[in-house]
């Protein structure tokens, strides 16, 4: 005898049946039963309309990175620090005092190193293009950069701190 899947059809029971059949939640609707799942998606609703705002709103502002005025805070104080000396495999620390204020921000810097040879780039981002509501604070800052800087080896090495100036620093490494 072949063997054959079964099909099993309950048509017979639906056709005898007294009494109409009930929905899952009689008393209540679909939309009550998960109030989790319509907030969330209200508020991912809401979270796109304020991003779409804000993006609406940032293509006015454009900003630009320009390097960063290396000066010092005070007269006692030096533009750049950094030790004579350093010993080979451990890290000392940089410090360029940069100043901005206004619509200047503070960005990162960019740090290459090669062998004994270490650059440091200092940058500022700038506003150059604004609403004419925009406001800038007319607040004049300091910023103390601190950058931390290893060599591999002994010999002499140079520091050299870029941005509105250029500042070069010979470092005997032991």
């Amino acid at each position: 005898m072949r063997w054959r899947a079964r099909t099993i059809v309950q048509l017979h029971r639906a056709l005898q049946a007294s009494r109409p059949q009930l929905k899952r939640d009689p008393l209540g609707s679909a939309a009550s039963r998960y109030p989790m799942y319509e907030f969330s998606r209200r508020a991912l609703l809401e979270l796109l309309f304020g991003c779409a705002i804000l993006t609406a709103c940032a293509a006015k502002v454009a900003w630009r990175l320009n390097p960063s005025p290396i000066m010092s805070p005070g007269s006692h104080v030096p533009a750049v620090h950094m030790p004579d000396t350093m010993n080979a495999g451990s890290a000392d620390t940089v410090v360029a005092w940069t100043g901005g204020g206004g619509c200047t921000r503070m960005a990162p810097a960019r740090i290459t190193q090669d062998d004994l040879h270490v650059t440091i780039q200092l940058f500022d981002s700038v506003l150059v293009r604004q609403p004419d509501d925009y406001v800038c604070p007319a607040v004049r800052w300091d910023h103390r950069n601190t950058i931390a800087v290893r060599f591999s080896r002994p010999g002499v090495a140079l520091v050299r701190v870029i941005g509105s100036d250029t500042i070069d620093h010979t470092v005997v490494v032991r």
